[in-house]
C-alpha cells in the first residue's frame, strides 16, 4: 500500500522549472537561482566534489534570498529553509506551488532537532515567499541521509507534541523520485 501511495504521489507532483525561474523572488534575486546539485554540495560536510545527482534543476536558495534581504533590510538574519521551487500538484485541480526543502545532511542525531527552531525557518522562509504570488506547498520537506532517515522519522513522531504531519522525511533519492521524476 505504501508503495501506491508513493507512486500516486509521484504521478500528481512535478519539477515546474519555469515556474521556479520566473518567480517573483527568483527573479529580484536572480544570484541565487543555483543548481541544485552546488546545494547539496554546500549542505553535506562529506563531499569534496559537486555531485551529479540531478540534471539541469535549478532551485531558488532560500538562505541566499534572506542574506540579501536582511542586508537591505538593515537587519539581523533569520534562519530559513534551504531551498525552494516550484511544483505542479496535477491532482487538486492542477495547481502550481511552491516546495520548502531543508537538507539536514550533516545530522548524525536527529533527537538534536527541535521542533521550534523547524517551524521559525518555515515562517522566515514563508515571509520571504509572501509576495511571490504564488501558493506554499502545504507540505514541508525533510533531506536526511539513508541511513539517519528512520531515526529522523520516529524522532517526529514521538517527540511531543508531535511534529506535523505535514513534516516530511525523506531521503534525497526520494526527493528526486516524487518531485524530479525522469527530469531529475
Amino acid at each position: 500500500m505504501a508503495q501506491a501511495n508513493k507512486l500516486m504521489e509521484q504521478q500528481t507532483m512535478q519539477y515546474n522549472q519555469q515556474q521556479t525561474m520566473s518567480n517573483l523572488v527568483a527573479e529580484k534575486h536572480s544570484g541565487c537561482m543555483k543548481d541544485i546539485n552546488a546545494i547539496i554540495l554546500k549542505e553535506d560536510n562529506s563531499l569534496s566534489e559537486i555531485p551529479m545527482l540531478f540534471n539541469d534543476v535549478l532551485v531558488i536558495d532560500l538562505d541566499c534570498v534572506e542574506k540579501q534581504t536582511a542586508k537591505i533590510e538593515s537587519r539581523n538574519q533569520h534562519k530559513t529553509m534551504d531551498i525552494t521551487f516550484a511544483i505542479n500538484q496535477l491532482d487538486k485541480p492542477p495547481l502550481t506551488t511552491m516546495l520548502l526543502v531543508e537538507l539536514r545532511l550533516n545530522f548524525k542525531n536527529p533527537s538534536n532537532i527541535k521542533r521550534q527552531e523547524l517551524t521559525d525557518k518555515i515562517n522566515h522562509s514563508k515571509q520571504l515567499l509572501d509576495n511571490c504570488l504564488v501558493p506554499i506547498c502545504e507540505d514541508f520537506i525533510f533531506i536526511f541521509p539513508p541511513n539517519i532517515k528512520q531515526q529522523a522519522i520516529r524522532h517526529f513522531y514521538r517527540y511531543k507534541p508531535k511534529f506535523p504531519n505535514n513534516y516530511k522525511v525523506m531521503t534525497i533519492e526520494e526527493l528526486k523520485e516524487t518531485y524530479f521524476g525522469a527530469c531529475g
